[in-house]
């Protein structure tokens, strides 16, 4: 991994909450670039080849493992609908479900909502759990422990901490909806040099559709399966009301504020 990162040159950061297209954004760069992605699983790195000589490396992060490093380099941060990243989280980790199945086995409907709860518990956090990883790292630093900050937290923090930072920011919906335009002003922002074919065959190349049908025919199960759909508003098909709002009532304000639409009124906080 080190070989690669001094042969890349340049660092660029993609970074994002789990789910938020981090992958895509950093294979659209890849492209665009000719450089190699720096991460430590295959579905990351499907399209690296020693014929990529791109004066680039792309990181792909969901955390920042050393802040002050990642502070000096050139960053992407990509934010996606909490509701949809929710049910991408879900069928990361149950892909033997589908729409269909949920919508029409109660059982397989129940157990979705279940774990779409425990997800957002889970990625939200508790402050016992706060207390006690705040504790972890006070005793560290007495006994002199070198160990590397990390810092996630839920949807809403991860959203509010890295996009007030002097990054590049995007919407995933935004780039979805049109490529070419958004990551021809991310390229701009981040001073990298690339004309209107090149962009548009890295766009073309790293399309959904297009990535899915290359790993389709090369027989490749894990990164087929891990590109699922990557569509907008997902989540109106599979969650329920009561979960939505559950959802809405933790992340609201955040959501407000990145321009997503809310379906239930929050009130007076």
């Amino acid at each position: 991994m080190n070989k690669l990162k001094e042969k890349g040159g340049r660092a660029i950061y993609v970074l994002g909450f789990p789910k938020s297209g981090n992958t895509w954004l950093a294979r659209l760069l890849s492209e665009v670039t000719q450089s190699n992605i720096l991460a430590e699983d295959p579905v990351n790195t499907a399209d690296n080849s020693s014929d990529r000589k791109g004066d680039f490396t792309i990181h792909k992060e969901h955390v920042a493992r050393d802040e002050q490093v990642l502070l000096k380099e050139q960053v992407v941060y990509i934010i996606r609908d909490i509701r949809d990243v929710l049910v991408s989280g879900f069928y990361h980790n149950h892909r033997w479900l589908n729409d269909e199945k949920i919508n029409n086995n109660i059982i397989a409907r129940l157990y979705f909502y279940a774990q779409i709860k425990r997800l957002n518990n889970k990625w939200q956090g508790s402050y016992w759990n706060e207390i006690k990883h705040n504790a972890g790292l006070l005793i560290k630093r007495m006994v002199g422990y070198n160990f590397e900050k990390i810092r996630i937290g839920n949807w809403s923090n991860h959203v509010n901490y890295w996009s007030s930072k002097d990054f590049v920011v995007v919407r995933y919906e935004d780039l979805l909806k049109d490529t070419k335009h958004e990551l021809k002003r991310i390229l701009s922002e981040l001073e990298i040099n690339a004309n209107d074919t090149i962009i548009e065959d890295a766009v073309k190349k790293q399309s959904f559709a297009k990535k899915k049908q290359d790993f389709i025919d090369a027989g490749d199960e894990l990164n087929t399966k891990f590109l699922r759909s990557g569509k907008i508003g997902a989540w109106r098909n599979l969650l329920p009301p009561n979960v939505v709002e559950i959802i809405e009532k933790e992340h609201g304000a955040v959501m407000n504020k990145y321009g997503y639409k809310l379906e239930h009124d929050q009130g007076e906080k």
